[in-house]
């Protein structure tokens, strides 16, 4: 068996920590956004609509996937109220942002914002694949996604 555990941080400039869950992130909305726009153009739909849909399922699925791990994570923050709110965020939870991700794509099909036809091809078939990565707790640093 192989015992590897890599490290949380793939970058570090100064005091800032780039993590592979957040470029796990950054790489499945880019992949949902391109998959979107490839699949609406070979429908004949149109793509207008698709960044100010993506921008609003992002920060939902932001703020769910926060919540969550906030949620989750109680008992340190029930201590450490400001951090729920203040950088450095440490944690995201992948139910709350597929949640409240989904919530939101439903509103944005919904109030007409685009197509029911497009909902299977919209940004969200991408996130999981970089939600997939762990949240870091930021007490013990073990994973809660």
């Amino acid at each position: 068996m192989i015992d590897f555990t890599p490290n949380p941080i793939a970058l570090a400039i100064g005091s800032i920590e780039i993590r592979w869950y957040g470029i796990g992130y950054i790489a499945a909305i880019l992949a949902g956004t391109w998959l979107t726009f490839r699949l609406a153009r070979q429908r004949g739909e149109p793509t207008e609509r698709i960044i100010d849909g993506l921008i609003i399922l992002a920060i939902a699925a932001l703020i769910g996937g926060r919540a969550y791990h906030v949620i989750d994570q109680w008992a340190y923050y029930k201590d450490h109220l400001a951090q729920i709110v203040l950088p450095p965020y440490s944690g995201l939870g992948i139910y709350g942002g597929l949640f409240t991700g989904m919530l939101a794509l439903i509103w944005y099909v919904r109030r007409g914002m685009a197509s029911a036809t497009s909902l299977p091809s919209s940004p969200a078939c991408g996130l999981p694949s970089g939600w997939r990565a762990s949240a870091v707790s930021p007490r013990s640093g073990s994973s809660t996604a």
